[in-house]
């Protein structure tokens, strides 16, 4: 599966998400997770706390229609 595609599995809740709990669960490196979550949060699918470092998918992203 896809490195996007585990990240989502755990963000999907909308709820926020430690870095440290995303590493755990999808195995990817704190770099990989970061690098991601970044790119997601620059394009407005997702929100992400540097200070606190954690993160939650937008919750008017989550509403778009699914693909699969």
């Amino acid at each position: 599966m896809f490195m996007l595609d585990e990240i989502m599995k755990v963000l999907e809740d909308a709820k926020w998400h430690n870095v440290t709990e995303i590493t755990d669960k999808t195995g990817m490196s704190t770099d990989e997770v970061l690098s991601i979550v970044t790119f997601l949060s620059k394009f407005g699918f997702a929100q992400l706390d540097v200070e606190e470092k954690r993160m939650r998918l937008d919750r008017e992203f989550l509403k778009l229609p699914s693909q699969s």
